[in-house]
C-alpha cells in the first residue's frame, strides 16, 4: 500500500493491475478517516458519548466495506470501489428519505418520553449505529446482485 508517492500507484492504476483486494484497504481507510471526521467533536460539544459515536462510526464503517467486500464475492469479486460508488449513491438516496422520517417518528417519541436532549446521548448512538449497519447491509445485498453467478440464478425487481 503507497502512502506517499504517487508514480507507482498510478502507474498500476494505469495498466488496471489493482486488483479489489489491493484497493480495498484505501477504502477502508478512506471511509474509517472520513467518517472519524465527521463524527469527531469540535470542543464546545464534546462528551463522553460523541467520543463513543466517532469510535463506533468508524467500526462500523470499517466492518461494513468489509462485509460489502465479501458481499461483492470477495478476492474473486470485481469493481468494488465503482460499486460501492454507484450502487452506494443510490442506496443512499433511497435510505436517507426512509431515515428521516424514522428519524423524526423515532425523536418525536424520544422526546415525548423525555429522552430527547441537546447533546449527544446513548439513545443517538444507538439509533445512527443501527441506521448505519442497515445501510451497510442494504449496500452488500444490491452489490451481491451484481455477482454474475447470483444475477444469473435470480433476476430481482428493484427494490
Amino acid at each position: 500500500m503507497y502512502f506517499i508517492r504517487y508514480q507507482p500507484l498510478k502507474e498500476r492504476l494505469r495498466n488496471r493491475t489493482v486488483t479489489d483486494r489491493e484497493a480495498l484497504p484505501y477504502l477502508i481507510l478512506f471511509c474509517a478517516l472520513q467518517m472519524f471526521i465527521i463524527s469527531f467533536p469540535v470542543s464546545a460539544e464534546l462528551n463522553k458519548w460523541k467520543i463513543i459515536e466517532a469510535i463506533i462510526n468508524v467500526i462500523i464503517s470499517i466492518v461494513g466495506l468489509i462485509y460489502v467486500y465479501h458481499r461483492n464475492g470477495g478476492s474473486s469479486g470485481y469493481d468494488i470501489i465503482h460499486k460501492y460508488v454507484v450502487l452506494g449513491w443510490v442506496v443512499v438516496i433511497r435510505y436517507f428519505i426512509v431515515i428521516i422520517l424514522i428519524g423524526i417518528i423515532f425523536y418525536l417519541i424520544a422526546g415525548y418520553f423525555g429522552k430527547s436532549s441537546n447533546e449527544t446521548t446513548l439513545l443517538d448512538i444507538v439509533f445512527i449505529a443501527v441506521a448505519s449497519a442497515i445501510y451497510y447491509e442494504r449496500l452488500g445485498r444490491h452489490i451481491a446482485d451484481t455477482n454474475i453467478k447470483n444475477s444469473e440464478q435470480k433476476n430481482t425487481p428493484d427494490r
